[in-house]
């Protein structure tokens, strides 16, 4: 067992510094309005119709709606209760900040450990073809819904990887694989840019409904200081966003996650067991 937990690892390890292979795919729909606050600026988002089929992407986590193609549904946000979740496209202002949120019940809230091969998300930019890092943080103490802006502290860098010549788009849907990433059942992601035009990339967010796995309500961010001293990481208790005319959306990242669950020792243990019974079996034949 102590070994197929070490070649696992080894595996994530491996894959930290990864360029991985990647498929875009245009969204069908219309941009809403914009949106700035001084903080936060981004679009609503209208999507087509029956444009992503539903029927989820992820199974280990996955909170893209299912008119994109995921397993979540957008429903109503509390405490209004009567507002409908929506969707847009989002960054913040500062070119300083990365888009980031924490993602809790990977691996279907088994509690198993998990391997993610392959990463769902959305994303629009009408500036240059840029490259998307996404970095995934160990999530040690899995966080807890917080009331006020408080510091985040992440766990080790689990994985880093390079999603590179992205094209321009209003909407664009990406599928990440070639992945080998060890996870537990609760995550930090990380979402940030590089190359001509920087900053233009604008994330897909309003992930709030029954897909699978959970994230708080509100917007997280890691703030790079310009002169690199270091780096903090901050969570904002701010649930939705609102334009006038796409309503009020969700701030969540819309993201998915495929890939496999980590026998526990105890489920090794059995077929362990079984093997041997099995074996025993075919002798006394």
């Amino acid at each position: 067992m102590k070994r197929l937990l070490v070649g696992t690892l080894a595996l994530g390890i491996m894959a930290m510094p990864a360029i991985a292979d990647r498929t875009v795919t245009p969204m069908q729909g219309t941009m809403g309005d914009p949106f700035n606050n001084g903080l936060v600026h981004g679009f609503g988002w209208n999507a087509a119709a029956g444009g992503g089929g539903g029927g989820g992407l992820g199974n280990l986590y996955d909170n893209i709606l299912t008119i994109n193609g995921g397993a979540a549904t957008a429903g109503f946000y509390g405490p209004f209760l009567d507002i409908p979740g929506t969707q847009a496209f989002v960054d913040w202002v500062g070119s300083q900040a990365q888009w980031s949120d924490d993602l809790h019940g990977i691996s279907a809230g088994t509690g198993q450990d998990a391997v993610i091969q392959t990463i769902y998300y959305g994303y629009s930019n009408a500036v240059a073809t840029i490259t998307h890092i996404i970095k995934i943080y160990d999530m040690v103490t899995p966080s807890k819904t917080p009331t006020v802006t408080t510091l985040v502290t992440k766990g080790a860098l689990l994985a880093s990887v390079v999603v590179p010549s992205l094209p321009t788009g209003a909407a664009m849907m990406v599928t990440v694989t070639g992945l080998n990433i060890g996870v537990g059942a609760s995550a930090w992601i990380k979402l940030a840019e590089q190359g001509p035009g920087f900053p233009g990339t604008f994330w897909m967010s309003g992930g709030i409904g029954n897909g699978v796995g959970t994230s708080n309500p509100g917007v997280a961010y890691s703030y790079k200081y310009p002169d690199g001293s270091g780096v903090y990481n901050l969570w904002l208790p701010i649930p939705y966003f609102y334009f006038v005319d796409t309503g009020y959306v969700a701030s969540n990242i819309q993201i998915a996650l495929g890939g496999f669950h980590v026998p526990a020792p105890a489920v090794m243990s059995l077929l362990g067991v079984a093997g041997l019974v099995t074996l025993r079996r075919r002798r006394s034949r």
